[in-house]
């Protein structure tokens, strides 16, 4: 089980104690497997089903594939893993959540078809919509990948993105993602509908080139960077704090919106807020419909005095019942996303959906 681990993260890397499994990287880190559980068997099951590790696969370079693979089946193999560098002070410092959303028996997928998935315009995108909590409007859009594969059908992003994230195959797929967001915000300006777009980036593609690639997206299709929202992850903010600040400072000066995605889920979102300047955090859908179908109050709570004492807007995640919506309206989050009113749509559901709701759309805060 620990080889196959290895075998699957792409920095040089060996088990130097194994009473912890400690895996320690050729470059002076190392990554600790604690079993939750060991009670006797074997310990290939035993680390299959009751062991936990933490995705830290942006924190070392973004080399570490956010998806493990053992025997052909995808596991979301559970967590306590310190990544530990010369100083033992950084340990807790680095610890990354677990990756959310992986479902077991994942198709194999081979790289090169990703590939051809980029190259013959296979990929499209299903955007979820955003409202405000007070008014109701329709304040914006998620743009979401989904690869219609040819033999298999409409395929879900966590069955070729983890595959994806372990090479530049990522940078593709969100560089293209990217334009094609932009170009759909073009297509309803055209019809007078302004609507901010939210894109996700990841940690391969947050680099000192993205501000003038974004640049020239913007003006290729003539739509106003307000228009426009990048959603970060924790670690991608933390992989490299120095390059971070540049990057962030270089899309503030361009009036492009950044927001924090799952924000609750990770061990240092508190840390960096202070040094990295975003403008809302994305409350994440665990504490909003995951924990027994019920809103977290207290969690929530929590969330909002923060972003209230960094001035930030919030957004609630997984809004699926008309409950969650009333909580997170009493408590008195910005705004919200999920399947109370509709799920990710086609661009062509969407405007039949925009159609439909045209009185209540409204202009991006």
């Amino acid at each position: 089980m620990i080889k196959e681990l290895i075998d699957q993260i792409s920095f040089p890397a060996v088990v130097v104690r194994r009473d912890t499994w400690t895996i320690e990287a050729l470059n002076g880190c190392a990554m600790q497997v604690f079993p939750s559980a060991f009670e006797g068997g074997n310990m290939a099951d035993m680390l299959n089903n009751s062991c936990d590790i933490t995705n830290v696969h942006e924190l070392i370079a973004n080399r570490v594939p956010k998806t493990f693979v053992f025997n052909g089946a995808c596991n979301d193999v559970k967590a306590v893993v310190a990544l530990v560098g010369s100083d033992a002070s950084v340990a807790t410092l680095s610890i990354s959540p677990l990756h959310k959303n992986i479902v077991n028996d994942v198709p194999d997928l081979p790289e090169a078809d990703i590939w051809m998935a980029v190259e013959s315009d296979q990929l499209l995108l299903h955007f979820q919509p955003q409202f405000d909590t007070a008014t109701g409007f329709l304040i914006g859009c998620e743009a979401l990948v989904r690869w219609m594969h040819p033999d298999r059908g409409l395929t879900p992003p966590n069955h070729f993105i983890p595959i994806a994230e372990r090479s530049t195959l990522i940078c593709a797929i969100g560089n293209w993602v990217l334009e094609k967001a932009i170009q759909q915000c073009r297509n309803w300006l055209d019809r007078g509908i302004e609507i901010r777009m939210a894109v996700n980036v990841s940690g391969r593609q947050f680099e000192d080139d993205l501000p003038g690639r974004i640049d020239d997206l913007l003006e290729k299709y003539a739509v106003p960077s307000r228009l426009l929202e990048l959603e970060l992850t924790e670690s991608v903010l933390v992989a490299d704090i120095e390059k971070t600040k540049r990057v962030l400072a270089e899309l503030r000066i361009r009036g492009i919106h950044l927001s924090l995605d799952d924000f609750g889920t990770g061990f240092s979102g508190l840390r960096y807020l202070q040094h990295f300047t975003v403008d809302t955090i994305k409350i994440d859908r665990t504490f909003v419909s995951g924990q027994g179908g019920a809103v977290n109050e207290r969690m929530v709570l929590a969330f909002l005095a923060i972003a209230k004492a960094f001035a930030l807007k919030t957004l609630a995640e997984g809004v699926e019942t008309a409950e969650h919506l009333a909580v997170i309206a009493r408590l008195g989050c910005d705004a919200w996303q999920g399947f109370l009113k509709c799920r990710p749509m086609t661009v062509e559901q969407l405007d039949l959906f925009l159609i439909e709701n045209s009185k209540i759309i409204g202009l991006p805060k």
